[in-house]
Order: C-alpha cells, then structure tokens, then sequence
C-alpha cells in the first residue's frame, strides 16, 4: 500500500476520540442544567409527597366512618402533633359495642368482631402540624393493646379522638398535614356527613 497517506500521530489521536477540554466542556454544561432543574425538581417531590400523605390520611378517615357503620362501634382516629403517626381504632369496647341491653341493664354482647386497629406514618418529608393550644394526651393502656406492640406507642404524644359514630356522623376537625419546608394541606372532617375535603396546597418557606 505505497499510495496510501499516513496520518500524523495528533490527527489521528483527535479522529478517534475527545480531547480533554470536550469533556470538561460537557461536564460543565450538564452541571449547569442540574443546578437549573434540580431545585424545582426536588419541590416538585416534596409537594407530591405531601399530597400523597394528604389523600392517604383522607383514605383513612374516610374509612374509619366505614367501620364505624359497619360494626356498629363508636371509632376514634388520633395523630400526633408535630409527629408522623396516625391511628384508627374502636373507641367502644370491640366486644360490647353499642348492642343493646339486657333486661337487667348489662350490654349484650355483639357476635361481630372488630377488625385489627390501624397504626400508619407520614412519610420522613411529612407531619401533623401542631395547632395553636392543641391538646394532647397519652392513649390509654386498654386502647394501645390494640396496635402494634413493636412501635414505641408508649413515648408519643397523641391528639385527643376524633370520634365517628354509628349513624354515619363524625365530630367536626380539621386537621394539617406539612413538609419540611412547611407548605401544607388542611383535611376537614364535616359532622352531619361524615365526608373528609382536602383544601389547596398552601405554600411555606421555600429553599
């Protein structure tokens, strides 16, 4: 091959690859694009995370009106303020209920049995937030026999119930769930129905 032309070492070096200032320049335009969209980014998260916990925590309530009917018991839903725990369970005794009575007056007990209580969390970006004078209070012994015996139960502080009874009424609450940076969702619980709105989301303190 006599006729054929050799290229210099350089030229050929440059045809088969980048040269160090390529990548450094590639390098510096993705870190720009990152720095741009990642903030909105990680809002974005946040926000639907709060949302997500917004509609779960409705799920809940919605669903502690159905057991209520359901069992006829009287049932308590409780949070913990500036916590992430959240719990549903009977507020009557499960095996008593709201029966009737016998005719010396002691309750006749229901065949029906309550189903397993409830105990969730927020995910870590999540909590209750605490309301100005909010009450709280230990759940007593008879009721946190009734949840998970692994979960530090003992130690946190509780809302007192939010209570919903048979006939399909609940009592009247509000309740806000937040993220980190405070942006939030007002859950309201309406007496006569029952129902559960979730409000706008309000923003906080933004990064």
């Amino acid at each position: 091959m006599k006729g054929r032309r050799r290229l210099p070492i350089d030229a050929r070096s440059r045809a088969g690859g980048f040269t160090l200032l390529e990548i450094v320049l590639v390098l510096a335009v993705i870190a720009v694009i990152i720095s741009v969209t990642w903030p909105p980014l990680m809002r974005y998260v946040r926000q639907q995370d709060l949302k997500e916990s917004s509609v779960n925590v409705r799920h809940e309530l919605a669903g502690t009106r159905i057991k209520s009917i359901e069992f006829g018991l009287t049932y308590q839903f409780r949070y913990e303020p500036g916590g992430r725990w959240y719990a549903v369970l009977p507020y009557d005794r499960p095996d008593v209920g709201n029966s009737p009575t016998s005719s010396t007056g002691s309750a006749l007990l229901t065949k029906t049995k309550a189903p397993p209580a409830i105990l969730k969390q927020l995910p870590e970006t999540c909590r209750f937030r605490v309301k100005p004078s909010q009450p709280v209070e230990q759940i007593p012994p008879e009721w946190r026999q009734l949840l998970p015996q692994d979960a530090p139960l003992g130690r946190i502080s509780w809302s007192v119930p939010i209570l919903f009874f048979p006939d399909g009424t609940a009592e009247t609450a509000t309740i806000i769930v937040e993220d980190q940076r405070t942006n939030s969702q007002t859950l309201s619980l309406r007496s006569l129905t029952g129902s559960v709105e979730i409000g706008p989301l309000v923003h906080g303190v933004e990064p």
